[in-house]
């Protein structure tokens, strides 16, 4: 389905930020249950975080109150978190998008994906992909990396602090839920829902091994020729800004 979707290819280019196709119809499916998170009934919460936490390896809830979700009962999920880029252009990063095994095959996956960009519209998105389709072949990766397990060897204790995002470049989540900071001598580290590494300051990817820090240990390793693109709906963009780490979600 990505490759129905307007998403920046080859050498077209526009002016930054733009939108490629500011009219497109983004069609909207009637058996797609879509909300802000916070108005979302308790026991679809919790039915959403068990197949999270058992599909996806959530520690902690993701959405914050204003994301969008999306869901067909006891069948698809799909959260949309809300956001800026560099606190400037509205955007939304894509999350847990999960269709039960049983009914795969049947497109609920692309209703879920174009009842969003209909309910988001104009405001673009952002979505992550490892093993990505030929029909994607030849669009442009907003950025790239790797997840890379880094074990420990040292004992260097990490301490949770404040968390604050002030200053690192990327997508920033109107409300980082499931989010937390922590400090070891020079480094910040912050990790996700899942409990990974998304982004780290002050030291290397090796200084990580000597921290003790209570989270997966995966860590966001970016990189221009990383095996995980995420990709930009609907919006031009200049590779050469987004070669350096993001946080995404």
């Amino acid at each position: 389905m990505w490759d129905a979707l307007p998403i920046q290819r080859g050498t077209a280019r526009g002016v930054n930020y733009s939108t490629i196709y500011p009219d497109f119809p983004y069609p909207k499916y009637s058996d797609v249950n879509v909300s802000k998170w916070r108005d979302v009934d308790i026991s679809t919460k919790r039915w959403a975080m068990s197949l999270w936490c058992v599909h996806f390896g959530i520690r902690r809830c993701p959405a914050g109150p204003d994301d969008i979700f999306l869901w067909v009962p006891y069948v698809a999920t799909l959260l949309a978190k809300c956001g800026t880029l560099d606190g400037t252009v509205p955007m939304a990063s894509v999350h847990c998008n999960y269709v039960d095994p049983s009914r795969r095959g049947e497109g609920l996956s692309q209703k879920m994906i174009l009842t969003m960009a209909h309910e988001l519209s104009p405001r673009k998105f952002i979505f992550e992909l490892q093993n990505v389709p030929k029909s994607l072949a030849d669009a442009t990766p907003f950025i790239r990396f790797s997840y890379v397990w880094v074990p420990q060897f040292g004992n260097t204790l990490g301490v949770e602090i404040t968390l604050d995002m002030d200053g690192i470049t990327g997508f920033h989540p109107d409300a980082y839920a499931g989010y937390k900071m922590f400090r070891a001598g020079r480094m910040r580290i912050v990790v996700d829902p899942h409990h990974d590494i998304v982004w780290y300051d002050g030291g290397t990817i090796w200084d990580l091994m000597f921290i003790d820090i209570p989270c997966s240990r995966y860590v966001r390793w970016f990189s221009p020729y990383g095996n995980i693109r995420v990709y930009a709906q609907n919006m031009y963009f200049s590779t050469r800004d987004y070669s350096v780490p993001a946080l995404i979600g």
